[in-house]
Protein backbone atom coordinates (compact mmCIF):
# COMPACT_ATOMS: atom_id res chain seq x y z
CA UNK A 1 0.00 0.00 0.00
CA UNK A 2 1.13 3.55 -0.23
CA UNK A 3 1.25 3.92 3.51
CA UNK A 4 3.75 1.03 3.64
CA UNK A 5 6.06 2.47 0.78
CA UNK A 6 6.30 6.01 2.25
CA UNK A 7 7.29 4.00 5.60
CA UNK A 8 9.73 2.17 4.23
CA UNK A 9 11.17 5.45 2.39
CA UNK A 10 11.13 6.87 5.88
CA UNK A 11 13.17 3.72 7.71
CA UNK A 12 15.49 4.26 5.11
CA UNK A 13 15.64 7.44 4.88
CA UNK A 14 16.62 7.51 8.90
CA UNK A 15 19.23 5.18 8.54
CA UNK A 16 20.94 6.65 5.82
CA UNK A 17 21.15 9.73 8.31
CA UNK A 18 22.34 8.04 11.14
CA UNK A 19 25.33 6.12 9.40
CA UNK A 20 26.31 9.29 7.70
CA UNK A 21 26.22 10.88 11.27
CA UNK A 22 28.03 7.95 12.93
CA UNK A 23 30.41 8.06 9.98
CA UNK A 24 31.50 11.79 10.96
CA UNK A 25 31.35 10.97 14.53
CA UNK A 26 33.62 7.70 13.81
CA UNK A 27 35.70 10.39 11.79
CA UNK A 28 35.86 12.53 14.62
CA UNK A 29 36.73 10.42 17.41
CA UNK A 30 39.87 8.93 14.84
CA UNK A 31 41.01 12.07 14.00
CA UNK A 32 41.12 12.98 17.67
CA UNK A 33 42.36 9.47 18.95
CA UNK A 34 45.25 10.40 16.11
CA UNK A 35 45.85 14.15 17.20
CA UNK A 36 46.22 12.99 20.90
CA UNK A 37 48.86 10.13 20.06
CA UNK A 38 50.89 12.20 17.65
CA UNK A 39 50.74 14.97 20.84
CA UNK A 40 51.94 12.11 23.46
CA UNK A 41 54.44 10.61 20.95
CA UNK A 42 55.79 13.96 20.48
CA UNK A 43 55.98 15.24 23.85
CA UNK A 44 57.99 11.96 25.05
CA UNK A 45 60.03 11.71 22.11
CA UNK A 46 62.58 14.17 23.06
CA UNK A 47 64.90 14.41 26.51
CA UNK A 48 63.83 16.73 28.85
CA UNK A 49 66.36 19.26 27.60
CA UNK A 50 65.60 19.17 24.33
CA UNK A 51 65.57 23.46 23.32
CA UNK A 52 62.42 24.47 22.70
CA UNK A 53 60.34 25.49 19.95
CA UNK A 54 57.11 26.10 17.77
CA UNK A 55 54.04 24.11 17.58
CA UNK A 56 54.14 22.35 14.23
CA UNK A 57 51.37 20.61 11.46
CA UNK A 58 52.06 16.71 11.55
CA UNK A 59 53.73 15.55 8.26
CA UNK A 60 54.33 19.34 7.09
CA UNK A 61 55.60 21.00 10.31
CA UNK A 62 56.45 24.30 10.55
CA UNK A 63 56.28 25.21 6.50
CA UNK A 64 52.65 26.55 6.21
CA UNK A 65 53.82 29.65 8.42
CA UNK A 66 57.23 30.20 6.99
CA UNK A 67 55.73 32.30 4.24
CA UNK A 68 57.80 33.25 0.89
CA UNK A 69 60.48 34.86 2.58
CA UNK A 70 63.81 32.88 2.89
CA UNK A 71 64.01 30.64 5.85
CA UNK A 72 66.90 32.33 7.89
CA UNK A 73 64.76 35.66 7.89
CA UNK A 74 62.06 33.62 9.40
CA UNK A 75 64.58 31.53 12.26
CA UNK A 76 65.60 34.98 13.12
CA UNK A 77 62.21 36.34 13.94
CA UNK A 78 61.64 32.81 16.09
CA UNK A 79 65.25 33.34 18.28
CA UNK A 80 63.72 36.78 19.49
CA UNK A 81 60.95 34.29 21.39
CA UNK A 82 62.92 31.50 21.53
CA UNK A 83 66.35 32.37 21.91
CA UNK A 84 69.18 31.54 19.99
CA UNK A 85 68.85 27.41 20.62
CA UNK A 86 65.57 26.36 19.54
CA UNK A 87 63.70 23.34 17.84
CA UNK A 88 61.39 23.16 14.65
CA UNK A 89 60.40 20.59 12.67
CA UNK A 90 60.40 20.76 8.92
CA UNK A 91 58.59 18.34 7.11
CA UNK A 92 59.23 15.18 8.83
CA UNK A 93 62.52 15.93 10.13
CA UNK A 94 62.99 17.19 13.70
CA UNK A 95 65.62 20.27 13.23
CA UNK A 96 67.56 22.23 16.13
CA UNK A 97 68.39 25.93 15.02
CA UNK A 98 71.81 27.80 16.47
CA UNK A 99 72.47 31.52 16.26
CA UNK A 100 75.66 33.35 17.37
CA UNK A 101 78.78 32.72 15.92
CA UNK A 102 80.29 31.40 19.07
CA UNK A 103 77.39 28.72 19.44
CA UNK A 104 77.90 27.75 16.14
CA UNK A 105 81.83 27.48 16.20
CA UNK A 106 80.91 25.39 19.58
CA UNK A 107 79.12 22.84 17.75
CA UNK A 108 81.26 22.37 14.90
CA UNK A 109 83.80 21.60 17.35
CA UNK A 110 81.78 18.14 18.00
CA UNK A 111 82.14 15.36 14.75
CA UNK A 112 78.61 14.38 15.73
CA UNK A 113 76.86 17.72 14.25
CA UNK A 114 78.92 17.30 11.23
CA UNK A 115 76.94 15.13 9.28
CA UNK A 116 75.05 16.07 6.26
CA UNK A 117 71.36 15.17 5.92
CA UNK A 118 70.17 12.96 2.76
CA UNK A 119 67.93 16.28 1.30
CA UNK A 120 67.14 16.05 -2.28
CA UNK A 121 69.64 19.01 -3.11
CA UNK A 122 72.00 17.27 -1.29
CA UNK A 123 71.64 14.55 -3.26
CA UNK A 124 71.93 15.94 -6.73
CA UNK A 125 74.61 17.56 -5.61
CA UNK A 126 77.10 14.61 -4.52
CA UNK A 127 75.15 12.60 -7.17
CA UNK A 128 74.37 9.82 -4.48
CA UNK A 129 72.23 9.01 -1.81
CA UNK A 130 74.33 7.29 0.71
CA UNK A 131 77.02 9.04 2.35
CA UNK A 132 79.76 7.04 2.10
CA UNK A 133 79.57 7.54 -1.64
CA UNK A 134 78.80 11.54 -1.76
CA UNK A 135 81.67 13.23 -3.29
CA UNK A 136 82.82 17.00 -2.78
CA UNK A 137 83.80 18.47 0.89
CA UNK A 138 80.38 20.13 1.42
CA UNK A 139 78.10 17.32 0.87
CA UNK A 140 80.05 14.47 2.75
CA UNK A 141 79.99 13.32 6.39
CA UNK A 142 82.77 13.24 9.01
CA UNK A 143 85.18 10.46 7.97
CA UNK A 144 85.05 11.39 4.19
CA UNK A 145 84.96 14.86 4.94
CA UNK A 146 87.84 14.98 7.63
CA UNK A 147 90.17 12.80 4.54
CA UNK A 148 89.28 14.80 1.79
CA UNK A 149 89.99 18.31 4.03
CA UNK A 150 93.20 16.66 5.26
CA UNK A 151 94.23 16.78 1.87
CA UNK A 152 93.49 19.62 0.64
CA UNK A 153 95.06 21.32 3.67
CA UNK A 154 98.22 19.85 2.88
CA UNK A 155 98.00 20.44 -0.75
CA UNK A 156 96.82 24.13 -0.18
CA UNK A 157 100.35 24.41 2.41
CA UNK A 158 102.61 23.06 -0.04
CA UNK A 159 102.05 24.97 -3.11
CA UNK A 160 102.32 28.15 -0.48
CA UNK A 161 98.73 29.07 -0.45
CA UNK A 162 98.87 31.33 3.10
CA UNK A 163 96.99 34.10 4.67
CA UNK A 164 99.96 36.43 2.73
CA UNK A 165 99.02 34.34 -0.50
CA UNK A 166 95.49 35.31 -0.39
CA UNK A 167 95.02 39.06 0.91
CA UNK A 168 96.38 40.62 -2.62
CA UNK A 169 94.17 38.25 -4.68
CA UNK A 170 91.33 39.35 -2.66
CA UNK A 171 92.07 42.87 -2.37
CA UNK A 172 93.07 43.50 -5.78
CA UNK A 173 89.18 41.99 -6.96
CA UNK A 174 87.88 44.36 -4.14
CA UNK A 175 89.40 47.02 -5.47
CA UNK A 176 88.18 46.28 -8.97
CA UNK A 177 84.52 46.01 -7.65
CA UNK A 178 85.21 49.55 -6.37
CA UNK A 179 86.09 51.12 -9.56
CA UNK A 180 83.40 49.44 -11.16
CA UNK A 181 81.05 51.41 -9.02
CA UNK A 182 82.44 54.89 -9.10
CA UNK A 183 82.15 54.17 -12.95
CA UNK A 184 78.39 53.41 -12.40
CA UNK A 185 78.37 56.57 -9.66
CA UNK A 186 77.47 54.06 -6.59
CA UNK A 187 74.35 51.86 -8.44
CA UNK A 188 74.71 49.08 -9.79
CA UNK A 189 70.83 47.42 -10.79
CA UNK A 190 72.35 43.78 -10.56
CA UNK A 191 74.48 44.41 -7.68
CA UNK A 192 74.08 40.92 -5.63
CA UNK A 193 74.90 38.78 -9.14
CA UNK A 194 78.02 41.05 -9.23
CA UNK A 195 79.08 40.89 -5.91
CA UNK A 196 78.72 36.95 -6.02
CA UNK A 197 80.57 37.10 -9.51
CA UNK A 198 83.41 38.71 -7.06
CA UNK A 199 83.14 35.89 -4.91
CA UNK A 200 84.38 32.97 -6.94
CA UNK A 201 86.44 35.01 -9.17
CA UNK A 202 88.55 35.21 -5.68
CA UNK A 203 88.20 31.42 -5.23
CA UNK A 204 88.78 30.31 -9.03
CA UNK A 205 92.34 32.76 -8.85
CA UNK A 206 93.32 31.38 -5.37
CA UNK A 207 92.74 27.63 -7.36
CA UNK A 208 93.27 28.06 -10.75
CA UNK A 209 95.40 31.48 -11.13
CA UNK A 210 92.77 32.85 -13.60
CA UNK A 211 89.53 34.72 -13.03
CA UNK A 212 85.76 34.28 -14.32
CA UNK A 213 85.32 37.81 -16.34
CA UNK A 214 83.40 37.49 -19.06
CA UNK A 215 83.57 34.02 -20.58
CA UNK A 216 80.32 32.56 -21.34
CA UNK A 217 81.00 29.05 -20.08
CA UNK A 218 82.34 30.16 -16.42
CA UNK A 219 79.47 32.78 -16.62
CA UNK A 220 77.25 29.60 -16.86
CA UNK A 221 78.91 28.06 -13.99
CA UNK A 222 77.98 30.90 -11.85
CA UNK A 223 74.36 30.82 -13.31
CA UNK A 224 73.91 27.06 -12.20
CA UNK A 225 75.43 27.61 -9.22
CA UNK A 226 73.31 30.79 -8.32
CA UNK A 227 70.11 28.71 -9.24
CA UNK A 228 70.98 25.70 -7.20
CA UNK A 229 71.44 27.60 -4.24
CA UNK A 230 68.45 29.82 -4.76
CA UNK A 231 66.19 27.08 -5.55
CA UNK A 232 64.56 27.48 -1.80
CA UNK A 233 61.07 27.54 -3.73
CA UNK A 234 58.26 25.98 -0.75
CA UNK A 235 57.22 23.19 -2.90
CA UNK A 236 61.54 22.06 -3.24
CA UNK A 237 61.92 23.05 1.07
CA UNK A 238 59.16 20.21 1.43
CA UNK A 239 60.56 17.74 -0.65
CA UNK A 240 64.27 18.54 1.14
CA UNK A 241 62.14 17.76 4.10
CA UNK A 242 59.75 15.09 3.78
CA UNK A 243 61.64 12.21 3.20
CA UNK A 244 59.25 9.46 1.39
CA UNK A 245 58.53 11.64 -1.37
CA UNK A 246 62.16 11.02 -2.85
CA UNK A 247 61.45 8.22 -4.60
CA UNK A 248 58.17 9.97 -6.50
CA UNK A 249 60.15 12.79 -7.02
CA UNK A 250 63.21 11.51 -9.32
CA UNK A 251 60.89 9.12 -10.71
CA UNK A 252 58.17 11.56 -12.19
CA UNK A 253 60.42 14.54 -12.23
CA UNK A 254 58.29 16.95 -10.23
CA UNK A 255 59.24 20.31 -9.04
CA UNK A 256 61.43 20.27 -12.08
CA UNK A 257 63.83 17.68 -10.63
CA UNK A 258 64.80 16.77 -14.36
CA UNK A 259 66.06 20.26 -15.21
CA UNK A 260 67.75 20.24 -11.91
CA UNK A 261 69.77 16.54 -12.42
CA UNK A 262 70.12 18.01 -16.36
CA UNK A 263 72.01 21.44 -15.19
CA UNK A 264 74.05 19.67 -12.30
CA UNK A 265 75.18 17.27 -15.29
CA UNK A 266 76.36 20.20 -17.18
CA UNK A 267 77.95 21.87 -14.36
CA UNK A 268 80.12 18.44 -13.95
CA UNK A 269 80.94 18.07 -17.79
CA UNK A 270 82.40 22.33 -18.02
CA UNK A 271 84.20 21.62 -14.61
CA UNK A 272 85.87 18.55 -15.98
CA UNK A 273 86.74 20.74 -18.99
CA UNK A 274 88.21 23.36 -17.63
CA UNK A 275 90.51 20.65 -15.27
CA UNK A 276 91.35 19.76 -18.40
CA UNK A 277 92.97 22.46 -19.52
CA UNK A 278 94.42 23.80 -16.59
CA UNK A 279 96.44 19.87 -16.91
CA UNK A 280 97.29 21.17 -20.52
CA UNK A 281 98.65 24.70 -19.15
CA UNK A 282 100.24 23.08 -16.08
CA UNK A 283 101.83 20.43 -18.48
CA UNK A 284 102.75 23.04 -20.48
CA UNK A 285 105.12 24.88 -18.44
Amino acid sequence: SADTIISSQNIRSDLHREILELLRMSSFILFVTLLAIYVVYRFFRFPRNYPSGPWCVPILGYFPFMGSQSSHFTFAQMKKKFGNIFSVQLGMLDCVVVHGWELVSEVHKDKEFVGVPGIISMILASGSEHSDKRKGLMFTDYQPWSKIRKVCVQGMKSSGFERSKMEPIIQDHINVLCEDLKLNNGEWPNFYDRLHTMYYNIVWDMLLDTSFHDEKRKKRILEIVASFFNSDAMEVALVNFTPFLYKVVLKFGLFGIHKLKAEHEELLEMIMDIIKDHRQDLNSL
